[in-house]
């Protein structure tokens, strides 16, 4: 299966930058709520000035009254812009997809950067390297190689990896003591 990062763009009567009344924003969360529920989805209410969120085995949904977005599934993704149609407090007007997301667990992260040690490397000297074949720049260069060679993962959607930043020092540290 393959993941998505998506924003399903919506307009919501009474919403522009806030609520024009405490009604609209009553309806709208009491509409989305019942739609998601209805398609099987799990709800966790909002609190404190934060929106209601809503999870179905790896997907989930923030529900923003100017965009509901979060990793789908990409079989799901047109069956749900339809859904919204049916809403009489919003509607979909246009659907963003971003970054691919992957299920994949620790040791398959370490063994896909492993498969591509030859690029890190190849990466990490070009960074370094200047017009002085002896010399080379010591720049935080291991944060840039981790990030060219992220993979984003579901097991770690807020992006709190603690596998490809080891990994690429590690691998700035050994090529230094080559």
């Amino acid at each position: 299966m393959a993941y998505r990062k998506i924003y399903f763009r919506i307009h919501t009567k009474g919403y522009s930058s806030g609520w024009s009344s405490d009604a609209d924003r009553a309806a709208f969360k009491e509409e989305s709520r019942r739609l998601f529920k209805s398609l099987g989805w799990t709800l966790t209410l909002g609190h404190n000035g934060c929106c209601d969120t809503v999870t179905k085995d790896q997907q989930d949904l923030y529900l923003h009254p100017s965009s509901f977005s979060g990793v789908l599934d990409e079989d799901n993704i047109q069956s749900l812009q339809e859904q919204p149609s049916k809403a009489q407090t919003f509607r979909c007007y246009h659907t963003d997809r971003y970054e691919e997301y992957r299920d994949l667990s620790d040791e398959g992260y370490r063994a896909e950067l492993e498969a591509k040690r030859d690029e890190i490397t190849g990466y990490i000297l070009e960074k370094c390297r200047t017009k002085r074949s002896n010399l080379y720049v010591v720049a935080p260069v291991a944060e840039y190689a981790a990030e060219k060679f992220e993979v984003r993962r579901l097991c770690d959607k807020d992006r709190r990896n603690q596998i490809r930043f080891p990994f690429c020092s590690h691998w700035c540290l050994c090529l230094v003591c080559l």
